[in-house]
């Protein structure tokens, strides 16, 4: 099995909530909505999924767990959105599967819903800065 894709981007159609100031800075960056409707997502299939957590420019992060696993997930607009994960489990030998399970979890939640479209996984680097894009997180057995 080839490593698991855990960074995918997508288009979300949700109203911009961005905050600006009386200067027009950005006081809160674009997010916090995709990210909780992700998270509810990630609830319905079981997962226990913490509020989004506000980085400023580097988005928003959460940590999503189940049984004894531990995901943490950062979601940044950069021109489309992207959401960076990483299993967070501690575990003295090395176990893929509940974060293979998890990526499948995700992808198949943002592909049946009609919020998010052209969904594109690659490994960690940008296909912009070199990479490939795929069309799952993780290959076909």
């Amino acid at each position: 099995m080839t490593k698991p894709r855990g960074s995918v981007e997508f288009l979300a159609e949700f109203p911009d909530d961005t905050v600006y100031d009386a200067a027009g800075d950005e006081v809160q960056f674009a997010g916090a909505n995709v990210a909780r409707a992700i998270g509810a997502l990630l609830t319905k299939q079981g997962y226990e999924v913490a509020a989004p957590e506000n980085c400023q420019e580097l988005g928003w992060e959460f940590d999503v767990r189940r049984d004894r696993s531990r995901f943490w997930l950062r979601l940044t607009k950069i021109q489309e959105f992207v959401l960076v994960t990483q299993d967070m489990t501690f575990r003295l030998w090395p176990k893929p599967g509940p974060y293979v399970q998890f990526l499948q979890d995700l992808h198949a939640q943002l592909a049946g819903d009609p919020r998010f479209s052209r969904i594109r996984w690659f490994q960690d680097v940008l296909p912009a800065d070199g990479g490939a894009w795929f069309p799952a997180p993780v290959d076909a057995p």
